[in-house]
């Protein structure tokens, strides 16, 4: 069974799906070993209100900004794949390679097939991992 893309009710729920994430083996080593990144193991989540217009992730430090409303696995993979890739390019290829990986592992495949699909429709680079 796929797991869920669904949003998340309560902000607890939120952090402990980011600590499930940076405490699961695939953040912490298949990352580093199939993109040849060091991907952070602590994230601060702080609240944005309703009325802010977007999630963002802070490059200079492992920070992300959560729009209220915006409280679902996509935006939140999304957002934690700025904070691995550090992609100069901001949504570069790297950047959309390591995303993807990342909808793979924590939703499931049916989102990875829709989402690769929709990057290859509209033209969106994205690269393969180094390895494996």
């Amino acid at each position: 069974m796929e797991p869920r893309v669904g949003r998340f009710a309560r902000f607890i729920e939120v952090e402990r799906f980011v600590d499930g994430v940076l405490c699961d083996v695939r953040w912490r080593d298949e990352l580093g070993s199939r993109w040849s990144l060091t991907p952070p193991l602590e994230v601060v989540l702080l609240r944005r209100s309703r009325s802010a217009t977007f999630s963002a992730a802070e490059h200079h430090r492992p920070v992300i900004h959560l729009r209220d409303g915006s409280w679902d696995r996509l935006t939140i993979l999304h957002e934690l794949a700025h904070l691995a890739a550090l992609d100069p390019e901001h949504h570069g290829a790297l950047f959309c390679g390591v995303e993807l990986d990342l909808v793979r592992w924590f939703i499931g495949f049916q989102a990875y097939g829709a989402l690769r699909t929709r990057f290859d429709e509209l033209g969106v680079r994205y690269r393969e991992p180094v390895t494996g």
